[in-house]
């Protein structure tokens, strides 16, 4: 993960500069950021960590549940109408993914399986934040500032392990 942070803060910034675009951002700008790079790294870690203890195809079928709480949580903000066939279809949509992928519930470890629902939360929490954070210094930019977020914050759980 910590090679792949550094590796896509490398590549924005060779494209930023092609493109010629400066990668200063305003000020209000890091409130969102330093969000998006925390929810970021627990997507990240989520799903990496839980496929460890459970088949891969659960672990995916619960992280692609995110469009469930970032319906919820735009549903008050008036930005997404929470209506019964939304849901109904929603739920539809992840039954179909479920039965394509062919999901196993050989490995039912719970460890893995909060793990991937903190996946999950991380890539709703990551998806609004940088709705956000993309508003105030706009792409790439926003990609940016999450990417290197998340290496800083992943530099030290790096270091911790084996």
């Amino acid at each position: 993960m910590m090679s792949r942070a550094c590796l896509g803060v490398a590549i924005l910034l060779v494209f930023i500069h092609a493109t010629g675009r400066s990668p200063w951002v305003t000020a209000k700008a890091p409130g969102s950021s330093w969000l998006a790079g925390i929810s970021h790294t627990l997507a990240a870690v989520g799903l990496l960590a839980s496929i460890r203890y459970i088949d891969v195809s659960l672990a995916s079928i619960i992280l692609s549940m995110y469009p469930f709480p970032v319906a919820i949580a735009a549903h008050p903000k008036g930005e997404t109408a929470l209506a019964r066939p939304v849901l109904v279809l929603m739920v539809l949509a992840t039954l179909g993914m479920a039965l394509v992928i062919g999901v196993s519930f050989s490995s039912l470890d719970p460890r893995a399986i909060a793990l991937a629902v903190m996946g999950m939360i991380g890539f709703a929490a990551m998806i609004i934040s940088m709705a956000q954070l993309t508003h105030d210094v706009r792409a790439p930019n926003s990609s940016l500032l999450m990417t290197i977020w998340s290496m800083v914050i992943f530099a030290p759980v790096a270091g911790l392990g084996p």
